[in-house]
């Protein structure tokens, strides 16, 4: 979650943010260093591990969630915007096979944060 605001500005084009048509599933910094640690001390994964965070939803739904009282920019999907110069597909950008998935959702990891 703590990378959301630069994916925001990234994204923006002449004060408009552009997001990719696809599926979301941002995961707290946290929850990716427990799984870390999981993976390291168990010393079972062979290859990669997926992870994920516990909501799901549109990229362009999960942006418009972003808290940020002076941003007055507008969030538009666009089939043509790419995420860091990387055209995407729907499901580019969300755990296909088996995953972790991370405890904390976006609106406790707000709460803890402010």
């Amino acid at each position: 979650f703590e990378f959301l605001p630069t994916i925001l500005d990234t994204l923006t084009v002449d004060g408009v943010v552009h997001v990719p048509v696809t599926s979301f599933q941002p995961v707290a910094g946290l929850d990716v260093a427990r799984t870390i640690a999981d993976v390291v001390i168990a010393g079972s994964a062979q290859g990669a591990v997926e992870i994920g965070g516990p909501e799901r939803l549109p990229m362009a739904a999960f942006l418009r969630r972003v808290p940020a009282a002076a941003d007055t920019r507008e969030i538009v999907e666009d089939e043509h915007a790419r995420y860091f110069g990387v055209p995407l597909h729907s499901d580019s950008l969300v755990p296909l096979g088996p995953a972790r998935i991370g405890a904390l959702d976006y609106a406790s990891w707000v709460a803890a944060t402010d």
